[in-house]
């Protein structure tokens, strides 16, 4: 079945979902005992694509016209694929003309019900998104795929109501516990209050193919990417010019494994420590790897160690400033094959 929504017919199927409205500013309103509500969660506001969704069954493929669609989606635990006309032209440009705007009320498209690698979305632009986990793309219990994805300008914001609080935790895609795809994509100008500015890993393996982590920022930990208890295998991924307190390009803790092959992490800026890789109870292999002009202004330009462990093979490391490696504890181990560093 192939369901398509012209854009001309954007008002048509406009749907308006009445759901309990708390602002991070209010004061959190009493749960009834039937459910519980995020005292941090913005009112969702559905995109008119939603309402495809909702009619669609498992196997349909939803075919978007350009334009813009202002609002949320959610794939609601549906194994559909979700695509702009790329999906079926190959026209790249298309990527770019049809954009879904979260309008900074929540994230732009969600997948939190056991939805599968069936579950596709293929050739948007997503921007605009606010929310406390997942600005852009919210991925929890779910294996989605992701393909041919410009995710630009999304936020995550920590939010502190009366007694409860929550941090911000990746501003452009957020995973847990989730195996997702993500495959030729950009995580672009975005930001968290916290940790992961671009993307943010826990409990989670994610393969990621023909990633651009750009110009992303975290305030705290992660600016490009962010791992706790996580295992992903990264191939053909540019990770630059991402700001953070500590791991400006990537932070790794908890026992996480990373794998990086053929890819380049350079000019990422550390406030304080790590400006390439900031590792604490984890490890990375590298192969056929370049590490450029990563700085920190303290310690750890490339590589900032804290119970963490190296395996270089065919890699370059060069112009981390300070230093190229900094060892913060014993425990450490580098180890280099046919390596510059």
């Amino acid at each position: 079945m192939r369901m398509k929504l012209p854009f001309k017919l954007f008002t048509t199927f406009l749907f308006v979902y009445a759901c309990f409205v708390v602002s991070c500013e209010e004061e959190a309103t009493k749960a009834t005992a039937e459910e519980e509500v995020d005292p941090c969660a913005y009112e969702e506001q559905f995109s008119t694509i939603q309402a495809l969704i909702d009619a669609a069954s498992a196997g349909d493929t939803i075919l978007v016209d350009p334009g813009t669609y202002e609002g949320s989606i959610n794939f609601q635990g549906k194994d559909i694929v979700v695509g702009s006309l790329f999906l079926s032209t190959g026209d790249s440009s298309y990527i770019s003309q049809t954009i879904l705007d979260g309008k900074q009320k929540g994230s732009v498209v969600r997948f939190e019900n056991n939805e599968t690698n069936g579950a596709s979305l293929v050739g948007f632009t997503l921007k605009g998104g606010y929310a406390v986990e997942g600005g852009g793309i919210y991925i929890n219990g779910a294996e989605p795929t992701l393909r041919d994805l410009r995710v630009l300008e999304n936020a995550a914001y920590s939010c502190d109501v009366g007694e409860y609080f929550k941090e911000a935790s990746g501003g452009g895609i957020f995973i847990n516990g989730s195996s997702p795809i993500l495959e030729r994509i950009t995580v672009r100008e975005n930001s968290s209050e916290a940790d992961g500015g671009g993307v943010y890993l826990s409990n989670s393996d994610a393969n990621l193919t023909l990633v651009t982590i750009f110009q992303n920022t975290a305030a705290n930990l992660g600016g490009g990417l962010f791992t706790n208890y996580s295992t992903s295998k990264v191939l053909h991924v540019e990770i630059a010019q991402n700001t953070a307190s500590k791991g400006a390009g990537v932070y790794a803790m908890s026992f996480s494994d990373l794998s990086f092959e053929n890819s380049n992490v350079g000019g990422n800026t550390a406030d304080s420590e790590g400006g390439g890789f900031y590792l604490t109870g984890s490890k990375v292999k590298f192969l056929n790897v370049v590490l450029r002009d990563n700085t920190a202004n303290d310690q750890g330009g490339s590589y900032f160690l804290n119970g963490g462990a190296v395996e270089l093979m065919n890699t370059i490391s060069h112009g981390g400033s300070p230093q190229e490696v900094y060892s913060s504890s014993s425990g450490n181990l580098v180890k280099s094959s046919y390596s510059l560093l």
